[in-house]
This record gives C-alpha cells, structure tokens and sequence, in this order.
C-alpha cells in the first residue's frame, strides 16, 4: 500500500469552492469546397485501305466542371455529449436510425443546459484538449475530475471495435450495413490534467468521428466511445468506500451552442489549474 500522503498536500479549496463558469470560444469554419476540372477528350478512330476515311472531328472545348463536395468535418471547439444509453435519445433515433429526430431532441436538453459530458477539443493537436462529465465524480471534492485528452490524433479513416461499441452497436453509423462505417475522425489518451493528492494512476482513452450531416452542411451528429480508470492511493481510499474511479460510455456528440455575441458555450481551453 502506497505511504500516506502528507496532509500540507491536501488542496488549498474547499469543497463548496463553485465550478468556475464556462468560457465562450469562437467557433471556427467548418466547410471546405473543392473545385474539380474536368476535361473531355478525343478519341481518334483507325481508318483501312479497304473502308472510307473517317470524317474529321471537331474536337470539343474543355469544360469546368465545379462540384460541390460534402461539407469536411472539423474536429476542434467545443461539443457536448449524450450517452447512447439514455432511454429518451435512443428510443428517437430507433429504429427508424432518424439522426435529424435525435439532432431535435438532443437540442432540447442542450439549451437547458443539460448533458453526459463536455468536450473541448484544440485546433492545435500538440496541444491538450478537455474532458469534464458529472459520470467522472472525484468522491472528495464532489465535482468533476478535471480530465486531459492528450496525444490528439486526427485520422482519415477511424473505426470501432465491437468491444467498444459494445450493447450499443446498433447505435452506431453503418450498423447492418454488413461491414462497419468508416470515416475521418480524432483520437486521444485521457489521464487526470494534473497530479493530484489521492490518485496513484490514470488512463483511458477516448475516439470520435462524424455520423450525420444534414443536405446543407448546417447540422452535424457525431458519435463515439469513451473510457477512464482512475485508481486511488490510501490518501482517498481512507475518506471513501469506493478503490477507483472506472467509467466507460458510448455517446453521440453535437457542437456546443452558440451566444448571443456568436461565440460557443462550452469549456474552452481552460486558464490553469483550478484549485
């Protein structure tokens, strides 16, 4: 069993110190449009002794063909995530699989505000992004533990193991499909921000990629899994009944909302410790 910390190391807050308020964040662009040339050509026909000459051909000007492309996913700035569990989302967006009803819904409890969890993700990937969910209680304190999503990586193609998807696959974009859905997404390792009084260890992980978008590009669903450990030292095991920390969760995601001064409402990157 690890020595019993000294209690000078104990925070420096109470435990009635108020969570500091969200902090708006601009939301970046998110559309990326391709313009695509295309250029028809020729084809030139063989003629033979015994056959007519071809006839001349004239040959056709080149056209610019502009598509427009599908609206490019951006994986930075802030999102608020909802548990696949949760009986009032899942029983909307089944069986129909209606994201557009899901989106709806979900904005509801949105504007409360009312969520699993936030997210805040740095356009800066060799930066660390932010994780808070009243799932992740640290038992002393009685608030969120303040977690980090570290070694960002965006990726041009990400999947999802049945494991992970575990009860909730049929949640999932691409389910009965007969293979899997994939497309760009962001992972990252999870891990307490700082060193802290009362845990020994922490790990987990954390992965996300788009699932919908609407015909405009406007609205987006994402989905995605999330896990933690986070293992206490005698310090916490001494003032609770509880050994760790452990949670894990599929979620649907949704960009934060956005204030009045068209800025998001969300965690932002944060000022620093907080106690």
């Amino acid at each position: 069993m690890p020595p019993r910390a000294n209690s000078s190391k104990k925070r420096a807050c109470s435990p009635d110190e108020p969570k500091p308020a969200d902090k708006p964040q601009t939301r970046s662009s998110k559309r990326v449009k391709k313009d695509v040339t295309s250029t028809a050509s020729t084809s030139t026909s063989l003629s033979t002794t015994s056959a007519p000459a071809a006839k001349s051909r004239t040959r056709p000007k080149a056209v610019n063909v502009v598509e427009d492309s599908a609206v490019a996913p951006s994986f930075h700035g802030n999102f608020d995530l909802y548990a696949m569990s949760l009986p009032f989302l899942s029983s909307v967006f089944a069986p129909k699989r209606d994201y557009a009803a899901l989106l709806k819904t979900i904005r509801t409890y949105q504007a409360k505000p009312d969520n699993t969890a936030q997210i805040f993700l740095p356009e800066d990937t060799s930066k660390s992004g932010r994780f808070e969910s009243l799932a992740v209680l640290d038992p002393i304190q009685e608030w969120p533990f303040d977690l980090a999503l570290r070694s960002l990586a965006r990726k041009p193609t990400l999947t999802f193991t049945a494991r992970e998807m575990s009860d909730n696959a049929k949640f999932f974009s691409g389910a009965g499909a007969g293979s899997p859905a994939k497309g760009p997404g962001v992972t990252a390792a999870v891990a307490l921000a700082y060193d802290q009084c009362g845990i020994a260890s922490s790990k987990g992980a954390f992965k996300m990629r788009r699932a919908w978008v609407s015909a405009d590009g406007r609205d987006e669903v994402f989905e995605g899994v999330f896990s933690v450990s986070i293992i206490y030292s005698s310090l916490y095991r001494g003032k609770c009944d509880e050994t760790a920390c452990r949670e894990t969760f599929a979620f649907w995601g949704v960009r934060a909302r956005v204030g009045e001064d068209g800025k998001e409402i969300g965690l932002g990157p944060g000022t620093g410790r907080r106690w």
